[in-house]
């Protein structure tokens, strides 16, 4: 999975590529949109989303 996400990167058309650095606020946009929470940090080999959304109302 890793490498074909990797092959994606490197072979996507750069008229329809959403820049990387635009993705972390991106997913925070909608993360809080629905009242949860994500962080983004450096990991070894890229970066690591934590993702934290409230549970659904039973």
């Amino acid at each position: 999975m890793i490498d074909e996400q990797r092959e994606h990167r490197l072979h996507r058309d750069p008229a329809t590529a959403i820049p990387e650095e635009a993705c972390p606020a991106i997913v925070r946009g909608i993360v809080e949109a629905h009242d949860g929470r994500a962080t983004v940090r450096n990991v070894p080999g890229g970066c690591r989303f934590e993702v934290v959304l409230p549970a659904a109302a039973s």
